[in-house]
């Protein structure tokens, strides 16, 4: 699909398709201006360290399993640990690709039978 040379090129890559799909549902549109309009628009963002970053991508995560309906925001802190607990004894490696795999599978707002 993409001629991918390194994980630098597939990072470009996947922020130019995040762009296009922002376009497409009629969000801004970064395309004429990646490298100048989004960079500037992302350097919001500059101070951050990478565990600021990943928890912001938690946020994320939460907040679209809320918005289609998971109750998430219901639960306890203490519940959602107890939740989790099986997950945490998963090395990185198969949370990543569990997160894959229903990454795939959740699309954007629904699943889809892949």
């Amino acid at each position: 699909m993409f001629p991918v040379t390194s994980s630098h090129q597939r990072n470009a890559y996947k922020v130019y398709c995040m762009a296009a799909e922002l376009n497409a549902i009629g969000g801004t549109n970064y395309l004429g201006g990646l490298a100048t309009t989004l960079v500037t628009a992302a350097n919001i963002f500059q101070n951050l360290h990478n565990e600021q970053i990943a928890a912001a991508h938690l946020v994320i995560a939460y907040n679209n399993a809320n918005s289609a309906g998971a109750g998430l925001s219901s639960l306890a802190m203490t519940t959602a640990a107890r939740l989790v607990k099986h997950l945490q004894a998963c090395t990185p490696r198969q949370l990543e690709q569990a997160e894959l795999l229903l990454r795939c599978k959740l699309g954007r707002a629904k699943a889809y039978p892949q």
